[in-house]
């Protein structure tokens, strides 16, 4: 059930991050009303399938950019950090 559950919340989150093409995590969690481990786990999995990125704005809020070179190529006009793992 609860790989189910990811599953259903990563679909959600990942047509709202294409939607906005970059989030906070905070903001996420304010628009969805999912539980924050639920949605860590449901980045985690777009992460996995390379759907997403994370990067830190002003070295202190965690972000989530949609990982797609059409999209990249915007600018997004924030400076950020990117994580790479």
């Amino acid at each position: 059930m609860l790989a189910d559950d990811i599953k259903i919340d990563a679909k959600a989150i990942w047509n709202l991050i294409l939607d906005k093409k970059v989030l906070q995590v905070s903001e996420i969690k304010e628009i969805t009303k999912f539980p924050e481990t639920l949605i860590f786990l449901a980045l985690g999995w777009l992460f996995k399938e390379k759907k997403v990125h994370f990067y830190l704005e002003n070295n202190e809020t965690f972000c989530v950019k949609v990982n797609d070179p059409y999209i990249d190529s915007i600018s997004v006009n924030k400076p950020y950090t990117d994580i790479f793992y």
